[in-house]
């Protein structure tokens, strides 16, 4: 069983200043960082569980209604091929994150830009630049992510032309925190990135400009950091206490042997 996030190291109210913030980040980081290492069993459904999060955050920021539980819905009702409509392509986007290991990140990057239909122009390549150098800045690993999400957030969103995809939860502001969860995870040598700023630096900020005004406060995406990650121990928590009752029940399961006609030793399977 994952240990119990440590409770001096949970962020409850915004740092007073940008160290404070560091020291929150690195001591989540730290135990989050511990629990991608170990590789739990329920690894696969934890992403996919970071990434519906992460989505759910972005469709809030965008000003839409749906949550994880229509989301979730929406994904798999929609039949191959079938457009999932703004929310569904969100979760698309996201999903994409920790399709592939982190060292082919460039191509679970384009499947998510094309899913949001932003196009592969000067913009985009010059976010991609941005997430390459942030794998180089010596900086700790959160200040080099935020630093990506800053100049990717602005290489997506400022001008005439990207007025559609906005900074107040369109899709350029979703692939910068992409990109810049990316950066963090290749900086920390992670197998594979996490889905971590969205929920973390859109929590509770619904459609306002969030954007706005983090882009340029590396302390803030810093922060989001230590805030995301503690969510993203306590979610490994929870699937880890999930998997051991399941684990227990195994063995009883294992015994009701169905019949030719589906039904069990002890009644119909599901009863």
């Amino acid at each position: 069983m994952p240990a119990a996030f440590p409770a001096w190291a949970r962020a409850v109210n915004a740092p007073e200043s940008e160290a404070e913030a560091a020291y929150l980040a690195g001591a989540a980081l730290g135990r989050l960082d511990a629990i991608v290492r170990e590789n739990p069993p329920w690894a696969g459904v934890w992403r996919r569980r970071l990434a519906l999060g992460a989505a759910a955050m972005s469709v809030l920021r965008a000003g839409r209604s749906e949550d994880e539980a229509r989301l979730r819905d929406a994904f798999h009702l929609t039949r191959p091929g079938a457009d999932p409509g703004p929310a569904g392509r969100r979760l698309l986007a996201w999903r994409e994150l920790s399709a592939r290991s982190i060292g082919h990140w460039r191509s679970s990057f384009h499947p998510a830009a094309e899913v949001l239909g932003v196009p592969h122009d000067e913009a985009l390549q010059e976010a991609i630049a941005a997430a390459e150098a942030g794998a180089g800045d010596k900086r700790p690993a959160p200040f080099a992510a935020a630093q990506v999400f800053a100049l990717a957030w602005r290489a997506l969103t400022q001008g005439a032309r990207r007025q559609s995809l906005g900074g107040r939860g369109g899709e350029g502001e979703l692939l910068a925190a992409w990109l810049a969860d990316a950066v963090l995870a290749q900086r920390l040598k992670w197998p594979f990135a996490l889905p971590l700023l969205a929920a973390g630096l859109f929590a509770g900020a619904g459609p306002r400009a969030a954007g706005d005004g983090a882009a340029g406060a590396e302390g803030a995406i810093v922060f989001a950091y230590a805030k995301a990650a503690a969510r993203a121990c306590d979610l490994s928590a929870e699937l880890g206490r999930r998997a051991q009752k399941l684990l227990a029940a195994q063995p009883k399961l294992g015994s009701v042997r169905p019949n030719a006609r589906g039904a069990s030793d002890h009644g119909r399977l599901g009863s």
